[in-house]
């Protein structure tokens, strides 16, 4: 069962996990709250954990992965 999310850039919602592209790969992620993660890059072996201390735009530790983690383990893939 999927839905499209929320229509904000979420991605798509199936068995507990969203579903969308980050800088052109392929991922899925569990999102909780505060900013709490879990990422997984099947075509980089990649598996990354984000745990939030409090109250904060919960979009932060997104942005984290997405403008450094994903970039650095793409690069060393290249």
């Amino acid at each position: 069962m999927q839905s499209r999310g929320a229509g904000d850039s979420t991605g798509q919602y199936g068995f507990q996990w969203w579903v969308r592209q980050f800088n052109g790969y392929d991922c899925y992620y569990a999102f909780g709250a505060w900013g709490q993660y879990i990422f997984v890059v099947p075509e980089l072996s990649l598996v990354t954990v984000i745990a939030s201390q409090g109250p904060q735009n919960s979009y932060i530790s997104r942005n984290y992965f997405t403008n450094y983690i994903l970039p650095a383990c793409g690069e060393t893939q290249a």
